[in-house]
């Protein structure tokens, strides 16, 4: 009975593993498709942010300081530019 639990726990871990990885592959589609139909720019790979946007003061503190996710581009009226991104 006891190798039938431990068997039983690591499919579970495993299976909440693979839903984590397939949600976070989904949303990221997502957001790739919201920002292609408004004409912005998508990547998914970590950027150190730090030197980007000092005027994030938490984005200084602690250790994770990187964003995924972002969204660059140009707004048409009024005309600037943004960038949009999650921070891990």
């Amino acid at each position: 009975m006891e190798p039938l639990l431990i068997i039983g726990i690591i499919g579970l871990v495993a299976a909440v593993i693979g839903l984590g990885i397939w949600w976070e592959r989904r949303r990221r589609e997502a957001v790739r498709a919201w920002g292609e139909k408004h004409g912005l720019r998508f990547d998914h790979a970590k950027a150190d942010v730090r030197s980007r946007f000092p005027g994030f003061r938490a984005m200084r503190q602690g250790t994770n300081r990187y964003a995924t996710n972002r969204l660059q581009g140009r707004r048409t009226w009024p005309p600037c530019s943004w960038t949009a991104f999650r921070t891990m």
